[in-house]
């Protein structure tokens, strides 16, 4: 007999169907009761109650929901950008009270990315999580405490906490009603609760037999717990949608008194929704253009940075018509295989150079192809057909998690057999391996994959020297001698044309200018349990800039770098924000052209300043900018943050730059004339091997 588990209603004429099927059972059927509006999936094939102590604790739950038993590199990626997405939507309701800390708990926190990030904040932060593979995982990462159990509203669990967390939890429990008012009863009065849970209103863009699913016993929906939720005593602070989820903060007051009717779950038009599922993937946002557009409507960048976005795509417009008209022309071009997307400043910016730096050397034109995109036997011999060459490159590409494929093991999707296809030269200009510290080697197809790659090109140019003796470990012996030094353009941008023409711009400015970049894309790899320390050495070096009179600009080369802001905000920094993921090449290179000292994690926040002749400091959480500095020769100008001592160390980097700034320039240029040299001598194999 159907049962409502929210208000009790009993029998079938008090439900009404909202629709049959789900992703793993094409007989469940969802109701929905006439009495309260609370809706819920039922399985026909589900033969007796599943254990849930059970399910979490072999894993079975995490295979089926999290598509792994145990965390991978991909899922802690998701993970972490998640976190940040959740961190800044919380700010936007709490705005400073975010800063007055207390006590968090976390419920189903799966490896609990979360958790370190309210905790930098000066929260203390607990996690329940009962899959004890996940709790494990997050306390080695994070170093954060995160219980292996369920909430239960124990005696141990029942301590007032100021903030709790369920992401994607509540759908998953047997009797909601009961964890919510648990959950009432663990916050202090005040205390806040922060809800998310896949929406009824946004059902996986119209594949209703995608979004419903035996596992989610509840399905949830904005009207339905915004009138439910303040009748046990919660009061909604904001509410929205993001993506295909629900999430509001809830305040804990006094239960409510009821009033109006039922909530009524949405009626939806498939038909309608999968039509516009289709527009939106004809139109995928992938352009500068539409980021830009989309970053602008939901505030994350302001019109200035669109105007960025569109500036290049006008740039690129009359490049594209000029390379029509061109007297090469009637050439076959040279095939450009890397990063074309928007969305990072230093990819951005070194696609571009790459073709720069190669293009002065070998006079063809270029036919632009994503590094994402599988290789196929019939991609090959097209190419074989149109162009006079492949060149591959630049950046940090030998990284197998990035665009995930059994392929090749890296970005670049081309199976090993298929290499030996090509008939036309094929090179590789400045590519790096970029592995994260922490992370496992590579599979084994990588080896096989890279061993295809060398055999077969012409080129193959590293960016620096330590990717160069990580590689030779996945190489024979034999292959060793092929690997050649090839720093990475972005370094040597003086001598381009987008650093030259920056360069020719360039103003003094009053006051000095610092370019602060602090990647937050795979924090837990970068910084790990040592996030809070690496955080306040961070904020400990802007105080010190400030009150020394520097102007601090934020350089985002990610959406995800402005997860900053709040830990600066907390310390009363003053900045600007400079959305560079959305500027064109142009823009991010005058940028940095301006300022007169650049502290940044990421590679491309260091190389393109250097290339410029911008003194650096470098914030160094992955081997690639402590190898780039070891290959310009002063390794002094960078702090490894995972030392014990990383925060007096960057105060003493910071006053040894900061104290003669021409010094420092004029190391540079010798620095930088040392990779020029390398290049050219490059760049003249290339032009041979491409004639």
């Amino acid at each position: 007999m159907l049962c409502c588990r929210w208000c009790g209603a009993v029998g079938r004429n008090s439900f009404v169907l909202v629709h049959t099927g789900a992703r793993d059972d094409a007989s469940a059927q969802t109701y929905a009761c006439r009495e309260c509006g609370y809706c819920f999936t039922q399985s026909r094939e589900l033969e007796g109650p599943v254990d849930p102590v059970d399910a979490y604790r072999s894993g079975r739950f995490s295979l089926e929901a999290r598509g792994r038993a145990t965390p991978d590199e991909v899922k802690i990626k998701q993970s972490e950008r998640t976190a940040i997405d959740r961190l800044v939507r919380l700010r936007a309701v709490l705005g400073d009270r975010l800063f007055a800390s207390g006590a968090a708990l976390e419920i189903g926190c799966g490896m609990g990315s979360f958790l370190p990030l309210l905790g930098a904040l000066g929260w203390r932060v607990r996690g329940i999580e009962p899959d004890p593979h996940y709790a494990r995982f997050g306390r080695e990462l994070y170093g954060v405490d995160i219980d292996a159990v369920l909430f239960d509203g124990s005696a141990g669990q029942k301590s007032a906490q100021d903030l709790i967390a369920a992401f994607h939890v509540l759908e998953h429990v047997d009797d909601p009603k009961a964890f919510l008012q648990r959950v009432f009863e663990a916050l202090r009065p005040e205390g806040l609760f922060y809800l998310e849970v896949p929406s009824l209103e946004r059902p996986a863009a119209g594949n209703l037999n995608g979004f419903f699913w035996t596992r989610h016993k509840s399905v949830f929906y904005k009207s339905f717990l915004e009138r439910e939720l303040p009748r046990l005593g919660f009061s909604l602070r904001r509410s929205g949608h993001v993506r295909h989820n629900y999430w509001a903060v809830f305040a804990r007051a006094a239960p409510a008194s009821p009033s109006g009717k039922a909530a009524r779950p949405p009626v939806w038009n498939a038909r309608i929704l999968r039509r516009a599922y289709d527009v939106a993937k004809v139109s995928a946002p992938t352009t500068l253009l539409w980021k830009a557009a989309h970053a602008v409507a939901t505030g994350q960048a302001t019109a200035a940075d669109f105007n960025h976005g569109r500036l290049q795509l006008d740039r690129l417009a009359r490049k594209h018509i000029a390379n029509g008209l061109s007297r090469f022309a009637r050439r076959k071009p040279l095939a450009h295989i890397g990063v074309q997307s928007a969305g990072n400043a230093g990819d951005v910016v070194l696609s571009e150079v790459v073709r720069q730096a190669i293009g002065g050397a070998v006079r063809r034109s270029w036919m632009r192809k994503s590094v994402y995109d599988a290789v196929t036997p019939q991609t090959v011999e097209a190419l074989n057909k149109s162009t006079a060459g492949v060149v591959v490159g630049g950046g940090g590409l030998f990284l197998a998690d990035s665009n995930p494929n059994a392929l090749s093991g890296w970005q670049w999707p081309i199976a090993a057999k298929t290499l030996p296809d090509f008939r036309v030269p094929l090179a590789v200009f400045a590519v790096g391996y970029n592995k994260f510290r922490g992370q496992d080697r590579f599979a084994a197809e990588f080896g096989d994959n890279l061993n295809a790659l060398v055999e077969k090109s012409f080129f193959v140019g590293i960016r620096n020297r330590g990717s160069i003796e990580e590689l030779k470990t996945y190489l024979p012996q034999h292959l060793h001698a092929k690997l050649s030094f090839q720093p990475c353009p972005t370094a040597i941008l003086a001598g381009l044309p987008a650093g030259a023409r920056a360069l020719s711009r360039r103003r003094p400015s009053e006051p000095r200018v610092l370019a602060l970049n602090v990647a937050f894309d795979r924090f837990g790899r970068r910084y790990g349990a040592r996030l809070p320390e690496f955080l306040d050495a961070v904020v400990a070096l802007a105080q010190r800039a400030q009150r020394d009179g520097w102007r601090i600009e934020l350089a985002c080369h990610t959406a995800q770098d402005a997860a900053i802001r709040p830990y600066l905000d907390r310390a009363a920094v003053r900045y600007r924000v400079r959305n560079l993921c959305y500027w064109s090449t142009a823009a991010v290179v005058e940028f940095y052209a301006g300022v007169d000292l650049a502290v940044g994690v990421r590679g491309h926040a260091q190389m393109i300043p250097f290339g410029l002749g911008v003194p650096i400091i470098s914030l160094v959480a992955h081997d690639k900018l402590a190898w780039f500095l070891e290959d310009i020769g002063h390794p002094d100008w960078g702090v490894d943050m995972a030392m014990d001592d990383a925060g007096r160390n960057l105060l003493a980097a910071y006053s040894a730059a900061a104290s003669d700034i021409a010094a420092r320039r004029l190391q540079i240029v010798e620095a930088r004339r040392r990779l020029e040299n390398l290049t050219r001598d490059n760049l003249a194999v290339l032009a041979s091997g491409f004639r």
